[in-house]
């Protein structure tokens, strides 16, 4: 404990004075920090072994707990997980150090603990209850408490909250006042009993059936499609044969599930000049997607820890701030988003100046129904799997703490996520992680408003971009500085505990909003536009801007690094001011688009080398399905742990390439069975080819 305290020193006074450069009040945080430090070194001294500070995670024996063999209790349940408040008792030195240690802003509350209890234990207690429900001593109302309320509201809970409170609150409230001399408050999450689970209602049913279809359209697609292969005469009929569209719609249709043949689509390589000058952007979107399951690593913290302090001094490691910092040039996606709307856009020629209002209403209509439906059954298809089967397959100490507000939320808000706007409304959000689907959604119809408007107007071009650039910085500045955020998005530790986002105003506004992103999808349209316009087909000019660009790493990479730096003084500022604001449009406009011009410029350039080959290509093709895939794997991995994990650097990182491989592996699933079957059938209904382009004489 003595070094876990040194370092935890060592840790917070080397970031100390990066925060006095900026912050007014820097010689109280050393103080303050010393302060801390001699405390807890002293308290430790004259602590004894009995005295340590009680764990933030406790849970007795799960499975021997439910499993064992005694006489049915008189009370209904066997298993509780307890949200427990520590009262305050400055005569304790125990509490002297959990109230010094919760005081810094990148630790846990270490007042507020989960434990999970075997009622058997309890038993004196829950047999001479009385069921007094108009006296309920001990009991915690919080923020927390009303959301934990709202998720965990089964017949069992109910009568354990509300019956059994006063007798289990004895109980917990003796063990710590015995041990710690602390009194407690307490909050009944819920309560399990082996022999009662969920009734399965008819949408579980429905989902099984869609998933037993699924795999019945498989089957047959598979074999109707090799019975046709097995018709064909000539030999290259057959070697080329799953790469050929089929040249009618009704086998197009019935060999739309083909397993080989969207095999197939996955592997095969660009054809089209665009195709491979675009190709090394796969390696590109396959390193962002990496990435994020690194940073989805992280939600180890939501987890119930056996050593907490490995997350406290994790946040207070320069480098670790540095890659969250950078980490918000994710929305990186934002700009291959718009740099393809741009491509695909002045590819097909849709509009021209002599095009008529409705021709562009038709244009804008047709373009956005299409996006909306390739994101459509993949979406659907995960919702009714998180809603419809997780939800029923709970079984563990913390299961349902991690489980279900994301299963109840797909249950209850799926249609927010169905009409695109659950980026708005996080609290209450099925698949948090989908906001950047919505996001994407809402920013793929602006700005294909945006480039209809500039076909229409060819002159118009550059005021119109220019414009978007000015109102982009404008929002990010003034809702930052208006609304008093952090000029950094970043959720402390103790945010992450509850499973449901917590003081997320700043990530709310500047983070989760498309309003906050137009920057973003803006630098891929320049992209785009710089492509289609100069580079495209005209090498003397990719040579020309190769040239020019061939001292940007050199210079872009170090700016880089000077901008995250930076952010980690801001993150010891905690007045907002116009500097602060202005970190904002540094970090996420410059830095964002320095990285742009390093990366996706030199690429059409140079084409991007290793980024071009196949591994690059596959995996980016099953990024999407990565994307929606890696939190359900990762939750439920942490959901089934019945005892505190115990996480260290090399567990992080093995944790990252495992869930990335994991993933992929349902990915693959997911891509071949659903989402390549149902985007080839919305390409036979051949919504964007309807639109006749209009060509210019």
């Amino acid at each position: 404990a003595f070094i876990i305290n040194l370092q935890y020193f060592a840790k917070r006074f080397s970031n100390v004075w990066i925060m006095a450069s900026i912050t007014r009040n820097s010689v109280s945080q050393i103080l303050k920090i010393l302060l801390i430090y001699f405390t807890l070194c002293q308290g430790q001294a004259n602590l004894n072994e009995n005295d340590q500070m009680p764990a933030l995670y406790k849970f007795d024996d799960y499975d021997d707990c439910v499993d064992r063999a005694t006489t049915e209790p008189s009370y209904p349940a066997k298993y509780c997980l307890i949200y427990v408040q520590l009262q305050p008792n400055n005569d304790s030195s125990v509490w002297q150090q959990i109230d010094l240690l919760s005081s810094h802003k990148y630790n846990y509350r270490h007042d507020h603990i989960f434990r999970g209890v075997c009622l058997e234990k309890c038993k004196d207690f829950l047999e001479n209850n009385v069921n007094d429900n108009d006296s309920q001593n001990g009991l915690l109302t919080n923020e927390n408490t009303e959301i934990f309320e709202s998720f965990h509201y089964t017949p069992l809970d109910h009568i354990m909250r509300h019956q059994y409170h006063n007798n289990i609150h004895e109980c917990v409230n003796q063990e710590y006042m015995e041990k710690y001399n602390l009194s407690t408050k307490i909050f009944v999450n819920y309560c399990v009993h082996p022999e009662i689970h969920r009734t399965k209602d008819i949408y579980y049913y429905l989902t099984i059936l869609l998933i037993i279809v699924i795999i019945l359209l498989n089957i047959f697609s598979t074999i109707y499609d090799a019975k046709i292969k097995s018709q064909q005469l000539k030999p290259d009929e057959k070697l080329k044969y799953y790469e050929v569209k089929h040249s009618d719609k009704v086998n197009r249709y019935l060999t739309a599930f083909s397993l080989y043949r969207n095999y197939k689509r996955l592997v095969v390589p660009n054809q089209s000049d665009i195709g491979i000058d675009l190709a090394f952007l796969d390696g590109f979107r396959t390193v962002l997607c990496f990435l994020i399951v690194l940073e989805h690593s992280l939600l180890v913290q939501f987890a119930h820890l056996e050593n907490p302090e490995f997350t406290e001094l994790l946040w207070g490691r320069l480098q670790t701030k540095l890659l969250l910092h950078a980490l918000v040039w994710l929305e990186l996606f934002f700009v291959l988003s718009g740099l393809l709307l741009y491509v695909k856009f002045e590819k097909g020629q849709y509009i021209t100046p002599k095009s008529s209002f409705s021709d562009c209403v038709q244009v804008f209509v047709r373009l956005l129904v299409s996006r909306y439906l390739r994101y459509l059954p993949s979406l659907i298809f995960i919702i009714m799997f998180t809603g419809n089967i997780n939800y029923y397959y709970e079984d563990g100490t913390f299961a349902r703490f991690v489980l279900d507000p994301n299963c109840i939320a797909c249950r209850e808000t799926w249609w927010q996520n169905l009409l695109m706007i659950n980026n708005y409304d996080m609290k209450s959000s099925c698949l948090m992680h989908t906001w950047y689907i919505a996001a994407d959604f809402q920013l793929y119809g602006l700005f294909l408003l945006i480039l209809i408007i500039m076909a229409k107007y060819p002159k118009s071009k550059v005021l119109i971009l220019s414009g978007v650039a000015f109102i982009a910085a404008a929002i990010n500045f003034g809702v930052n500085y208006i609304l008093k955020l952090d000029s950094i998005f970043l959720l402390h530790p103790e945010s992450y505990r509850y499973f449901y986002f917590k003081d997320i105003e700043t990530a709310k506004h500047i983070y989760f909003s498309s309003y906050t992103n137009i920057n973003s999808f803006l630098v891929g349209i320049v992209c785009g536009l710089i492509y289609m316009k100069y580079l495209r087909k005209n090498p003397e000019n990719k040579s020309y801007l190769s040239r020019i660009l061939k001292i940007s790493p050199y210079i872009g990479w170090p700016c880089i690094l000077a901008i995250l730096y930076l952010g980690t003084t801001i993150m010891g500022h905690t007045e907002t001011t116009i500097w602060t604001a202005a970190y904002g449009l540094l970090q996420r406009h410059v830095g964002l688009t320095i990285v742009a011009i390093i990366v996706i410029l030199r690429g059409f350039c140079n084409g991007g080398g290793i980024f071009k080959t196949k591994p690059f290509r596959i995996l980016a093709r099953l990024s999407y399905q990565v994307y929606l895939w890696q939190i359900v794997v990762v939750m439920n991995k942490l959901a089934y742990a019945k005892e505190p994990l115990y996480v260290n650097d090399l567990i992080i990182y093995m944790s990252s390439i495992l869930l990335f491989v994991s993933s992929n592996i349902i990915a693959f699933v997911v891509a071949l069975s659903v989402e390549y079957p149902f985007a080839e059938i919305i390409g036979i209904i051949d919504i964007e080819k309807k639109i006749k382009p209009i060509k210019t004489s």
